[in-house]
């Protein structure tokens, strides 16, 4: 079942089935209740998402990469839902609770303290940072309806080269569902 979750030929809808499977066996990994919320968002079910993420982060824990990754998305994904004020709530809680630097950097941008080109200089010196930092950016522009900037962003989250962070699989389906509504919108 793992081996589906990284293939592209594996639709996002089976891969949050695949996913789904595994936390009735296991319905606290963490890992596993970030990828549902991520599979559900490539498939556009961002309440979904929003309700997998929330299972999530509503449970206390030690700040860890699943526990970034999960506060972090929590905001992207309300934004995302076009619910701004508690999108930038849920951010601003975010920032104030975790120590990391490059997701307080990420979340400081976010809210508008720190420009976005001071982020993204420093997301090209590792792919990690690339990878993360250019996919929030892209989801966040999504969110405030700019598309054509979010694609950008998507397609500068590939240039990591992390095929294996869920945030990579993301930003590569997001930009087919992004091209093909771009392609809608302007009849090109």
């Amino acid at each position: 079942m793992r081996l589906k979750l990284v293939s592209d030929s594996v639709s996002p809808a089976e891969k949050l089935t695949i996913v789904e499977e595994l936390l009735g066996k296991d319905e606290n990994d963490s890992n596993l209740l970030v990828q549902a919320a991520y599979y559900s968002g490539m498939d556009g079910a961002w309440e979904k998402a929003l309700a997998h993420i929330k299972r999530f982060t509503e449970t206390e824990g030690w700040e860890s990469s699943s526990r970034l990754t999960g506060g972090l998305l929590e905001a992207l994904i309300l934004s995302r839902l076009d619910r701004p004020a508690e999108a930038g709530k849920s951010l601003e809680q975010f920032h104030d609770r975790i120590k990391d630097p490059w997701y307080r950097d990420i979340s400081k941008c976010l809210l508008g303290n720190l420009e976005e080109k001071s982020l993204t200089e420093k997301a090209g010196r590792d792919p990690a940072y690339l990878v993360t930092g250019f996919t929030a950016l892209g989801l966040w522009k999504e969110g405030s309806n700019q598309l054509k900037q979010a694609l950008r962003y998507y397609k500068e989250a590939l240039g990591s080269y992390r095929d294996d962070r869920i945030e990579y699989r993301f930003a590569k389906q997001r930009i087919k569902e992004l091209q093909a509504a771009i392609t809608d919108k302007t009849g090109e």
